[in-house]
């Protein structure tokens, strides 16, 4: 965790985005009079995905893309760290400092508009909802994050990255949502399979691509 000390304002902006930003935006889907419909439901869940990345693709550039210009990768590959291993360690404080931002952004929206708007009412969400809000939905933006952390390692150009996810992400989440409109009741699967695809991608490029890449 060293190293988000090291980089103060970048750890404090995005702790900003998540009270405020984050919290602002997605009050109305927790604070409503009506009753949430499964529409509602299933444009909920590619919010929140676009959320998680926004926060964790700030951390991939300054852990992958500057630790490469700096020449850090190629030191941890001379001292005998593979590029898997050196990858998997990145990616799991990625995880870890975009999962607790995010959940403290959850924690505070549930808990502080309460105070703040006492003539609100919380909608009505059933434990199901608020096991894929805390942890089931974010399987898939943590496996995007883990293949853009395998791009950022890899390429050099980071606007070729950037435009190629401008490109991707549209087609994702149209993806997404045609996969849950028609298959609505197998969604938790089809996370999983989609989950399961990016890690296992990042694992194969990772294995495939020679060392010189990394350098």
């Amino acid at each position: 965790m060293y190293f988000y000390l090291k980089y103060p304002f970048n750890t404090f902006t995005s702790f900003l985005f998540t009270l405020v930003v984050l919290s602002s935006m997605i009050f109305p889907f927790f604070y409503s009079n009506s009753k949430p419909r499964v529409s509602d439901f299933a444009f909920e869940e590619d919010f929140f995905i676009i959320i998680i990345l926004m926060l964790g693709v700030n951390f991939l550039i300054k852990q992958f893309h500057e630790e490469k210009k700096k020449r850090n990768i190629e030191l941890l590959m001379a001292l005998g760290f593979s590029p898997i291993k050196i990858w998997l360690c990145k990616m799991i404080t990625i995880w870890i400092i975009t999962y607790s931002f995010y959940l403290i952004g959850i924690l505070f929206l549930l808990i502080i508009p309460k105070f703040i708007f006492p003539s609100e009412i919380l909608c009505d969400k059933n434990l199901i909802f608020y096991f894929n809000l805390f942890l089931f939905l974010t399987f898939i933006p943590f496996s995007i994050l883990g293949l853009v952390g395998v791009l950022y390692l890899i390429f050099e150009d980071i606007r070729a990255i950037n435009i190629l996810i401008i490109l991707f992400f549209p087609f994702l989440i149209f993806l997404l949502f045609i996969f849950k409109k028609f298959f609505f009741f197998y969604s938790f699967l089809i996370r999983i399979i989609f989950t399961i695809f990016f890690l296992s991608l990042s694992f194969i490029i990772l294995k495939l691509v020679p060392k010189e890449r990394y350098l």
